[in-house]
């Protein structure tokens, strides 16, 4: 037989995790029949974003997947819920030497020029779904970096 002051702590912390989760519950749906559903609607606020920031390498056939396959697919369902920041960069490393700033590529030469127009890329266009497309377009053929601008079919 189970003391009558064990009995009382658990059924204390039975209870006690009854209201927590009740609380989580009603908390997240919103408790629709405890609410007024004018109140509700008013005052509801819009999402905050999840930040997704992405550093990449415009060569990288591993970044080329990403973007390709994931980012991209994934921003066209969920994009009220996502703010994509783009940071083509990934394994680069810069230096600085007589007053110029040097960036060597863990890819190369090539993928340091892709790097740039990619930054630029991201820099200049706003509009966060385009600016998405524009960079999974170039990186799909990115082996002549000034040539992929060229490639992307504006519809």
């Amino acid at each position: 037989m189970v003391p009558t002051r064990k009995r009382i702590v658990i059924i204390i912390c039975v209870v006690a995790l009854l209201i927590c989760l009740l609380r989580i519950l009603f908390w997240n749906s919103g408790a629709p029949f405890l609410t007024s559903h004018r109140y509700y609607d008013r005052y509801e606020r819009p999402p905050i974003p999840v930040v997704v920031m992405v550093f990449y390498e415009a060569l990288c056939p591993d970044s080329k997947y990403f973007l390709t396959r994931q980012l991209l697919p994934t921003f066209k369902v969920a994009s009220s819920i996502m703010e994509v920041k783009l940071a083509p960069y990934g394994k680069a490393r810069t230096s600085e030497l007589d007053n110029k700033v040097i960036f060597d590529c863990q890819h190369g030469p090539a993928e340091c020029q892709a790097n740039i127009y990619h930054a630029c890329a991201a820099k200049i266009i706003e509009d966060p779904l385009l600016r998405l497309q524009v960079a999974t377009c170039m990186i799909r053929d990115n082996r002549l970096p000034q040539d992929a601008m060229h490639k992307i079919h504006w519809n």
